[in-house]
Formats: C-alpha cells, sequence, structure tokens
C-alpha cells in the first residue's frame, strides 16, 4: 500500500455550510409559517417558538462567520491544524464526502472551532484530490512480529 501525499489544505468559511444552513433555516421558517396558520390563534408559546428560531439561526450564523482562516496539514505521519501561529495535533475522521465537499470531525488538542471542519474544492483545486487521498488513507502503519525461525508462526499450530 502507497503512504498518502503530504498536503496542507486551506480552511475557511464553507459556502456549502453557509447554503445548507440557509436552507434549513428557511424550510424551519416554512414549518412554523404553517403551523402558526393551522391554529385559530396564535398564543405566547408561538413567540417563543420563533425566538428560539431567531436565536439559533443567530448562533449558527456567528458560528459560520467566526470560522478563522486556518491550514489542515497532513506530513504524512500526522495530522495538524494550524491557525494564527497556533498548531494543534489532531485526528480526522471523515464523516461524509460529496466529491466536492467533505464533513470531516477533527479530535485531540484542537480548539471547538475546528472540531468540525467543511472542507471545499473550491478553497484549494489543485490540492483536492491530495487531500482526499490522504483523508481515506487508513494511516495505520502495517507492522509484522518478528518470529525465530524455529518458533511455530503466530496461529499455526505444531
Amino acid at each position: 500500500m502507497h503512504n498518502a501525499p503530504t498536503v496542507t489544505y486551506p480552511v475557511g468559511r464553507s459556502s456549502f455550510q453557509a447554503w445548507s444552513l440557509g436552507l434549513l433555516m428557511g424550510l424551519e421558517v416554512l414549518t412554523l409559517v404553517a403551523w402558526g396558520a393551522s391554529v385559530d390563534t396564535l398564543r405566547w408559546w408561538h413567540g417563543v417558538v420563533w425566538a428560539g428560531l431567531v436565536i439559533t439561526a443567530l448562533v449558527l450564523l456567528r458560528s459560520w462567520w467566526r470560522t478563522p482562516a486556518s491550514q489542515l496539514a497532513w506530513d504524512g505521519t500526522a495530522w495538524h491544524l494550524t491557525a494564527a501561529h497556533n498548531a494543534w495535533a489532531v485526528q480526522p475522521q471523515l464523516i461524509f464526502d460529496l466529491q466536492t465537499v467533505m464533513l470531516v470531525q477533527l479530535s485531540g488538542s484542537c480548539p471547538a472551532w475546528g472540531r468540525w471542519l467543511w472542507l471545499e474544492r473550491a478553497f484549494a483545486p489543485n490540492f483536492w484530490l491530495a487531500l482526499r487521498r490522504a483523508l481515506h488513507n487508513p494511516r495505520q502503519p502495517v507492522t509484522q512480529a518478528l518470529v525465530a525461525p524455529d518458533e511455530p508462526h503466530p496461529g499455526t499450530f505444531s
């Protein structure tokens, strides 16, 4: 098996994430409008639900807007997330891959904003395939136990 190439990929605000959140919020608004139209009188809890929707939308928008420019790097042995002269060792887990957009969950010592990353081909098209290869690479070194010639191989019966 060949090793994945080293790659440094820019990370920033994802337009796919913005459009997805906008679509989700739009569907929620339509649902609440239909719910409001289906009742005879609006009650106080309808306002609470609308306020909850607005607060949720503002929190999501703020989170998306404050995503700092950073870089996700694979050096051939480990992954690192770098932003504003800080670097964190991370372990990415590919959640889904839509060919031009990937959602990656990071574990390790990364900051809260870096726990989930939307990676887009548009960020750096020339490095996209190298990034995908590195993320799909299992990165598990294959080690083989050394067995003395006079000992049976593990898993065999003598």
